[in-house]
Order: structure tokens, then sequence, then C-alpha cells
């Protein structure tokens, strides 16, 4: 990530999803490092135990306008009161560690937040918008998987996508990749990992 604590040198973002926090085993939490010292910056704890929060991280880009980049960190094994395995993702301020949007999963065993990416200005409001897979879910059939872009700017439900083929784990994996139609807007790429596909030979 870029220099968040004004001190003229970038710095690290790192995840520890197996930490112990007071709320229980593998809570998980993420950290800022200073890049010019190696000093602890700011910490978040997890939301609860086993979520695992910080398995991975992604730079999302200057999400609040206070000119450092923020990012988002998974916690896929959250449970919620009506839901176990929810999961969920946050947007972190890198500045501050304030956490700007919390997103939760709604289904059982969802593991939402299993991925998580920037992926650029997709609304074109001129703030950078956030992806997140959810590659267990079940809406359609098991492990079909699904993606969510969210707004950089307000947290809402931009687009949502499900995949097709059973066990696929589509969301599995995601990338920015620009805008590659040139409509103006930046686009995704959405893997399905798992997916079986049936091939035919080339015609001769």
């Amino acid at each position: 990530m870029n220099d968040v604590d004004g001190d003229g040198v970038d710095d690290l973002a790192i995840g520890a999803p197996f930490w112990i926090e007071p709320g229980g085993w593998d809570g998980g939490r993420v950290c800022v490092y200073s890049g010019a010292t190696g000093s602890l910056v700011w910490y978040q704890p997890s939301q609860g135990s086993q979520c695992r929060l910080g398995g991975s991280i992604a730079r999302v880009g200057d999400v609040d306008g206070d000119g450092a980049d923020d990012f988002a960190a998974k916690a896929p094994n959250l449970d919620t009161l009506a839901n176990l395995y929810a999961g969920a993702a946050y947007v972190f301020s890198g500045k501050t560690g304030a956490i700007l949007y919390t997103w939760i999963g709604d289904e059982d065993q969802l593991h939402l937040g299993e991925c998580t990416s920037g992926i650029g200005d997709a609304d074109a409001d001129g703030v950078p918008d956030i992806i997140v897979g959810a590659s267990a879910d079940s809406y359609s059939s098991r492990s079909r998987g699904a993606a969510f872009l969210y707004s950089g700017k307000t947290g809402t439900l931009l687009q949502e996508w499900r995949g097709s083929i059973d066990s696929s784990e589509f969301g599995g994996a995601l990338a920015p990749v620009g805008d590659l139609n040139g409509d103006g807007f930046d686009d995704a790429l959405v893997a399905a990992p798992e997916a079986t596909v049936a091939v035919s030979p080339p015609s001769r």
C-alpha cells in the first residue's frame, strides 16, 4: 500500500488469520506496519471466533478520499446468529484502520469474502469499487459460487453474478482488468477454478 502515516515511505498491510483474539480462537486480525521503521501503525481485531480475518488483503484504492490507499480483507468463516459460516468482507481505512464498510453473508455456508479485490471505478462515479467472491454460494446449487460488486462511494450492492456450473466455486479468484470493452467502466475477471466443462475436439 502507499504511504499511510505521512513519513514519505510506503507502508505494509498484513493479515494474521489464525491470530487468537480475546474473543476466541482463529479470529484473526489485520495490521499496518511502517515501511520506514517496521513499527505497528494500527491493527484491527476480528469480530468473532474462527472467522479468520485477514486471510487475504486486497488494495482497493482511496475509497474515503483522505489521500491514503484503503484495503479490503476477508473473514470467510464469520458466523451470524442466523447462518453458520456466512462470511464477511471489510473495507478498512489505510490511514486510521477505521472500518469503512462491512458486508456480511446472508446464507448458511456462504463464505462471503472468500476472495476480495479492488476493481477500479466500475460505475464511473470517481471512486474505486470493490468486488467480493463467495465461492461456496448455493443459491441455485451447491458451490456454484457468486461474486458481488459494491460501490466504494456508498457501500451499496451494484451488481451480482451467480455461477452456472455445479461445484465450480465461481468467485474463488478475482482480478481487475481495466476497461476491456472501452465503455468507460472498469471491468473484472471472475474465475471458477473448480469448473468442469466438456470441450469438443477441434474439427478437421
